[in-house]
């Protein structure tokens, strides 16, 4: 029993000594990195993250030299409490972190200067504390932009810095350009001799004279001779206007102005314009006053064509129409080919033919076409449309009249810009309404109701008799009316205020001493225009006008649509020539100079 019990505990000492040897370790080297491998398997490294905070000012409003006064030696601003602004970034496991970008910082941005960082540190491995990063400013080198017209005559020099991108606001002003001479200036240019030149009366709107060339092609009459070139009373104007010989005009910069460079001369492109628009006093009753200066003819381009009740087709327009001559002279100068010419050719048939009448009515007919005049007071630029037209119809002064918009009839449109609003303002035929958009449309001008119209019916020996036109009394006017009494075409006269567009607050109506008005054009400001034909063929029926005047209460409906509803044939077969023009400033037909 003695040699069980020690048997028993002998067994028990030795499993107790195998678990103490275990608990003390291995004992060879094998067994000890193992053993420490399995043990930092099992206890992971702790992490640590660290700020990185950016610091910056908000500098709105402070100025270079502000800004050079306020920073130390190192480029920080003196006082680091105006680094209100901030940026935290965070890096773990040692990594750096990138820098703020310019767009979340523009605040930061203070012209003249370059921002930068006190610090690279939080680019580099191993950031191992919270770090503050405050922004430096760096002064960048001053450069000045030279600007030139196409003659190299000097415009204006803007200061600036280098990599500096120059805002279009600071570009010289390319609007409200007048285009002055200085007698000095003018006698040191060899092509001008002074002694051909005579100054005319009475002054320009800004009290400069105007200098006339005495050997004018027009005539050697001071008072209707050709304006050559306005002297500056003020000749410091000089050094913030483009000095050009009139009748011409200012397009845009040449050179890199999409991002403008700064480092070198930016120039003018110099165009001539269309026509000077000649100051003279206009009284509006239809008939062509002498005082008006022929602009141009009619664009032939097709805006839309509707036959049969509704719109066939839209044309494209074909805003590259032009004479032959000039085609020639482009082939000849090789900016066009021959094959050029050719597609020109085939194009332009295709667009002169699609001017003629859509209905000839059994009488051969020329197309229709249109002569532009225009003139100006100081107040309101006039214009004056001649049109030829075969078949000249209207739907009556009830029609007209009771419509914010009557196109639906024979008249005239006339697309204007200035200083970027582009502008409609319309007459029909019979002079019932002069018009714009509609009421309210961004369109239709704020002096709409200022502006004064009339017409003329033309025969091929005049202008239609007064007893003629009032025995028709505003009602329907067919064709077969119309060419009985020898109607051939039309003349339309009417204004619009020569003023950029006036900011007005809601409910407030023009003053009558035009103190709320826009700027009022001057000499040598330029406006652009295009001209616009509505044309129909044939009246519509009188019970089809009636409904659509009635129908101008409760919701228009246009006489296209009454016939497409009752599923009649529609006789009023409508085209619209010419170019409708849907940009600001300079992007109509012609560009015009006001003289």
């Amino acid at each position: 029993m003695k040699n069980l019990k020690f048997l028993l505990l002998a067994l028990a000492l030795g499993v107790t000594l195998v678990f103490a040897l275990s608990a003390c370790g291995p004992t060879t080297p094998e067994e000890t990195s193992s053993s420490e491998s399995t043990s930092e398997s099992q206890t992971e490294k702790e992490t640590t993250e660290y700020k990185v905070t950016f610091y910056y000012a908000d500098l709105t409003g402070k100025s270079t030299a502000d800004l050079a006064t306020m920073l130390a030696s190192d480029g920080t601003l003196s006082d680091k409490t105006l680094y209100t602004k901030s940026i935290v970034k965070t890096s773990e496991d040692g990594d750096g972190v990138s820098g703020p970008t310019n767009s979340q910082m523009k605040s930061a941005e203070v012209r003249g200067y370059k921002r930068g960082w006190s610090t690279n540190d939080w680019k580099e491995d191993g950031i191992n504390s919270d770090l503050s990063i405050y922004a430096t400013y760096t002064k960048l080198k001053d450069v000045k932009v030279t600007f030139t017209n196409s003659n190299g005559a000097l415009i204006k020099v803007l200061d600036t810095y280098a990599t500096y991108n120059v805002d279009k606001t600071e570009y010289p002003n390319t609007y409200e350009l007048v285009y002055y001479y200085s007698a000095t200036y003018l006698a040191s240019l060899e092509e001008v001799n002074m002694a051909d030149y005579i100054v005319y009366a009475p002054k320009d709107v800004n009290g400069n004279d105007i200098l006339m060339d005495k050997n004018s092609k027009v005539t050697t009459d001071a008072t209707v001779a050709e304006t050559q070139y306005v002297l500056a009373a003020d000749e410091a104007k000089l050094t913030t206007n483009i000095a050009l010989p009139f009748g011409w005009y200012f397009e845009s910069w040449n050179g890199k102005t999409a991002n403008l460079s700064v480092n070198g001369t930016v120039k003018a492109d110099i165009k001539a314009a269309d026509g000077v628009v000649k100051k003279s006093r206009i009284t509006v009753d239809g008939t062509k006053d002498d005082g008006y200066v022929k602009i141009g003819g009619l664009y032939p381009n097709i805006i839309s064509n509707k036959r049969e009740n509704g719109k066939i087709e839209d044309y494209p327009l074909y805003a590259e129409y032009k004479t032959e001559a000039e085609i020639d002279a482009a082939v000849l100068a090789g900016t066009a080919t021959a094959a050029d010419k050719q597609t020109w050719l085939a194009q332009k048939g295709e667009w002169e033919a699609q001017t003629k009448p859509l209905c000839d009515c059994g009488v051969n007919h020329e197309p229709l076409d249109a002569t532009l005049y225009l003139a100006w007071d100081g107040n309101f630029v006039y214009v004056y449309a001649e049109v030829k037209d075969p078949h000249v119809v209207s739907h009556g002064k009830n029609y007209c009249q009771g419509r914010a918009n009557p196109y639906e009839n024979d008249g005239v449109e006339i697309w204007y810009g200035i200083a970027g609003d582009f502008n409609k303002v319309c007459l029909d035929a019979f002079g019932y309404q002069l018009y714009g958009a509609g009421k309210g449309q961004p369109s239709t001008s704020a002096y709409i109701n200022e502006c004064t119209s009339a017409s003329k019916l033309m025969t091929s020996s005049g202008y239609l008799s007064d007893d003629i036109f009032n025995s028709w009394n505003g009602a329907i006017v067919t064709q077969s009316m119309s060419s009985a009494a020898g109607v051939v075409g039309y003349a339309v006269e009417f204004s619009f205020a020569a003023y950029e567009e006036p900011i007005l607050a809601d409910g407030e109506e023009l003053a009558d001493d035009k103190s709320n008005w826009g700027n009022k054009l001057l000499t040598g400001h330029i406006f652009s225009l295009s001209i616009q034909l509505d044309d129909i063929t044939e009246a519509a029926s009188q019970d089809v006008v009636d409904r659509a005047v009635a129908s101008e209460a409760s919701g228009a409906q246009s006489i296209d649509n009454l016939y497409k509803a009752d599923g009649v044939h529609n006789p009023n077969e409508r085209i619209n020539i010419g170019v409708q023009a849907t940009n600001a400033d300079q992007d109509g037909v012609f560009t015009l100079v006001l003289g």
